[in-house]
């Protein structure tokens, strides 16, 4: 680990909803490195070996089978009752009903922030292992209004001030682009752990679901949270992070949007809560194989009880299922690229955020 400078916040694990859950680790098969390679060379598919809430190590050995308790869904509901208006297919959908008031409303004063410097970031205690992130507060913050909240997951190899900044897919706006569409939110990007040399979230025995489940009291602690609208955004390993959250956390989280995710070994653990989901993965990629996405997306529309018939929607190549739980669809955005971010995604998944 590189030097940890700035505040040292010891997880209140014990407190609250967002809790960690024992997770079984299974290991899974991925040879090579994905670095964010946009020509998809960094590597090959890699096996299916446990459930998501495991590990999905890339450790280049061969996969292992092996199943995960899945965790519970303890991790903290979204409170404010249900969602009105229609499914929002094609449209607008509901907003979630009301946001319940975390303990940092009404705070005079909150911690510095550090964005895109990358000088000082955040740390937090893990089971021992400290764990780093930035976090980015817009300057229209008002600790008496709840703030929606968006996670950005970056890929294997990558780091968190790659997508605070303008490195690798930060769109020069950061965040995947999406700090510049939706300037309002509170931003987070976290630092993955090193595996075989290259950093990402291999959620070894549930590390990175215990460390998602910290920063969330953090917040929750220090800011005023829209606990209705928290969002997951990631490409590659982000992406795959964003599906375990899915899988993991379904109820905590508003909505997921993973770019060349995969849910490894399957849906068969998964707490099965309905998570909004836009989801983009490309015909030709040979990292982290299609079929993989396919897997994900079937698991939300089956948990958001979405009809297999879809119908066209903005951009081109989405479509939106229909019949889903209101206020939770799932939009597929199937491209004839490799392993990279598309240009259409940052607008498309901004688009879709703003929809809660």
């Amino acid at each position: 680990m590189t030097a940890h400078l700035g505040i040292n916040i010891i997880a209140r694990l014990g407190k609250r909803a967002w809790l960690p859950v024992a997770v079984a680790v299974s290991t899974v098969a991925c040879s090579g490195t994905d670095n964010g390679d946009p020509t998809g060379t960094g590597g090959v598919p890699p096996g299916a070996g446990g459930a998501v809430g495991g590990n999905t190590d890339a450790s280049g050995g061969s996969a292992t089978g092996g199943t995960s308790a899945g965790g519970d869904s303890s991790g903290g509901t979204a409170t404010g009752g249900t969602s009105t208006g229609g499914d929002g297919f094609g449209g607008t959908t509901g907003t979630g009903g009301s946001s319940s008031q975390t303990v940092g409303c009404g705070e005079t004063t909150w911690p510095t922030t550090n964005d895109a410097s990358g000088s000082e970031p955040y740390t937090l205690d893990i089971d021992g292992t400290t764990r780093e992130y930035y976090v980015s507060v817009p300057d229209t913050y008002d600790s008496n209004q709840p703030t929606r909240v968006v996670f950005a997951w970056h890929w294997r190899g990558g780091t968190a001030s790659d997508i605070t900044g303008t490195g690798g897919f930060g769109f020069g706006g950061g965040y995947y682009g999406l700090k510049a569409s939706i300037p309002d939110a509170i931003y987070i990007a976290a630092e993955g752990l090193s595996d075989n040399g290259q950093t990402g979230w291999a959620n070894t025995n549930g590390r990175d679901i215990a460390f998602l489940r910290a920063m969330l009291d953090w917040l929750d602690t220090n800011y005023c949270v829209d606990k209705g609208r928290i969002f997951s955004v990631g490409f590659s390993y982000g992406g795959i992070m964003s599906d375990t959250i899915a899988c993991q956390l379904g109820s905590t989280f508003r909505a997921i949007a993973p770019i060349a995710g995969s849910m490894f070994g399957g849906a068969g653990n998964c707490v099965d809560e309905p998570v909004a989901a836009h989801m983009t993965h490309g015909t030709a990629d040979t990292t982290l194989d299609i079929s993989g996405g396919i897997t994900a997306r079937d698991y939300l529309i089956a948990t958001n009880h979405c009809t297999t018939t879809s119908q066209p929607i903005e951009p081109s190549p989405c479509v939106e299922y229909t019949g889903c739980d209101d206020g939770y669809p799932v939009v597929w955005c199937e491209h004839t690229g490799g392993h990279t971010v598309p240009s259409f995604a940052s607008e498309a998944i901004a688009a879709f955020f703003e929809r809660f």
